[in-house]
């Protein structure tokens, strides 16, 4: 697609990273590296799922300090990382690009098994090691220019920042235990991936590469918990995190209407992502799909875009299609029918009879032990490294299963407050700023971006989300891309205007 600037005058105060320039990125984005990339992938994913036997990992969870990952999370990210490095050099992206697309990319796969690979005896785990590489990369002068107080989103980050590190102070003052602190601070640390991300996108070819790298890491997981369901039918869940496989589905649906993607290949990938959502067998993942579908109808209806209520609807109705498809093609077998009876019960008993439901139950009262300890200490919150146990999480730390209330009972005001401002201003400016440069051919991406975004932070509201670096990454590497886009639609359009990364060329080549 071309990546000509829209001619409006009239827009919104900026997001506030500024465009470097970057060297043209060549040729298409599928070439013979990421096809050999994928189809090994394959080949791990069903030889991982195969071989699997039953995991009865939520009634007995292991601690995540001592959480054994499966071998073919080891096995794709050993063969993945060279063939993405060589692949970003045949892109012409810098090595950097290619270091967050390898972790993308095994993340969005292998979720928790992928990230829990750590350094032997040492709580350092991948995507430390990434996010450190990646900050050193961009080289701490170029760091401590950034400008965050410039810009209303920029200022509200770092006010959230600022208040996890006097959190974080706080905590060890009080002497918590400092391994669950490191845990809790996380939420702050992976924040970081805004900044890489800020850097690394420079252009809209680095930005279709890191969502058709996510979209292909979620595909190869519908496809694994495929191939374990083949194997130990009576899996209760054969996707654990399915967050990915479900913004990956929402993503392609949203990018078969903008034709971003040509049906005759968006539908038969969809099939697989829905396969994958319907394994994850999560309630949360089904609401949030519908919710997010029905917000692009809307949103699409409603700002003035060029394609028609008939267009949104032959794609709803595709996609219903698909699901009853691949209901009959399950039914087939006795095992197929036996699980899709279990999901479709256990999906009537959460959302209509959730006062009976023993998962829904222990969230409400997960939700009502957290905000207790909000109110015991509203403005400062309870601080870090206090384990989240209570009556009826059975000596477990659960946490609350909501990601917006651990920071509220954490953090307290202090950091909600912040966290708040910056998560709906982000929003708020991202589709008035959709909205000015709607007739620019690249604008599809931004409002794609923020739906699923959108849709991460429905499934936040319900899970865990920014207190597990396989999830955070994807949450903030999308903020990224959101701020990035925006800036790439509105340079050109004004001579002057606040920023939030200095100017420049981008981050250093990891490989000369």
């Amino acid at each position: 697609m071309s990546s000509s600037h829209p001619s409006s005058p009239s827009l919104s105060p900026s997001l506030g990273i500024r465009v470097n320039p970057a060297r043209p990125s060549s040729g298409s984005l599928i070439n013979g590296s990421l096809l050999l990339l994928f189809l090994l992938g394959l080949m791990v994913v069903v030889i991982d799922g195969y071989s699997r036997d039953i995991n009865d990992f939520e009634e007995n969870p292991p601690e995540g300090f001592e959480y054994v990952p499966y071998y073919g999370a080891f096995v794709l990210a050993g063969l993945a990382l060279p063939l993405t490095l060589i692949y970003a050099r045949q892109q012409k992206a810098t090595q950097s690009e290619g270091l967050l697309l390898w972790l993308l990319f095994c993340t969005t796969a292998y979720t928790k098994d992928f990230a829990y690979m750590h350094v032997p005896g040492l709580p350092i785990y991948v995507t430390d090691v990434v996010l450190a590489i990646l900050l050193l990369s961009i080289g701490w002068k170029k760091l401590k220019l950034l400008r965050l107080w410039k810009t209303f989103v920029g200022a509200a980050w770092l006010g959230f920042v600022i208040a996890g590190v006097f959190t974080l102070a706080r905590s060890v003052h009080a002497g918590n235990d400092t391994k669950v602190v490191a845990r809790d601070f996380a939420i702050i640390v992976y924040t970081a991936f805004m900044i890489v991300t800020g850097y690394v996108a420079r252009d809209w070819q680095t930005i279709r590469r890191i969502l058709l790298f996510g979209a292909a890491g979620a595909t190869l997981s519908a496809v694994g918990g495929l191939t374990w369901f083949m194997a130990q039918p009576e899996q209760r869940r054969l996707i654990l995190y399915g967050v990915y496989v479900l913004l990956a589905l929402a993503g392609v649906v949203i990018a078969i209407v903008y034709r971003i993607i040509k049906p005759v290949t968006g539908w038969p990938i969809a099939f697989m992502l829905l396969i994958g959502l319907v394994l994850a067998n999560a309630r949360t993942l089904d609401v949030a799909l519908g919710v997010v579908l029905l917000v692009f109808g809307v949103t699409s209806l409603g700002g003035g875009l060029k394609f028609s209520a008939s267009k949104i609807l032959k794609t709803a109705l595709g996609l219903v299609f698909l699901v009853f498809f691949a209901v009959w093609v399950t039914y087939q077998t006795n095992a197929g029918q036996q699980f899709i009876d279990r999901v479709a019960e256990e999906f009537v008993s959460g959302v209509f009879h959730s006062g009976d439901d023993a998962n829904s139950q222990f969230r409400f009262l997960a939700w009502a032990e957290a905000f207790g300890r909000f109110l015991a200490e509203p403005i400062t919150g309870e601080g870090f490294g206090l384990p989240f146990i209570f009556e009826q999480s059975q000596g477990l730390d659960p946490r609350p299963h909501n990601t917006f209330l651990t920071i509220l009972y954490k953090m307290g005001l202090l950091g909600f407050i912040p966290f708040s401002l910056f998560l709906s201003s982000l929003f708020v400016k991202g589709w008035q700023g959709f909205q000015a440069a709607r007739r620019n051919p690249n604008a599809p991406y931004l409002h794609l971006l923020l739906l699923v975004l959108f849709g991460m932070c429905l499934y936040g509201g319900l899970n865990l989300l920014l207190e597990s670096p396989f999830l955070a990454v994807g949450f903030w590497v999308l903020v990224g891309l959101i701020i990035r886009s925006w800036e790439l639609l509105r340079e050109g359009t004004t001579s002057q205007y606040d920023t939030m990364f200095p100017q420049g060329p981008g981050p250093k080549r990891l490989v000369s």
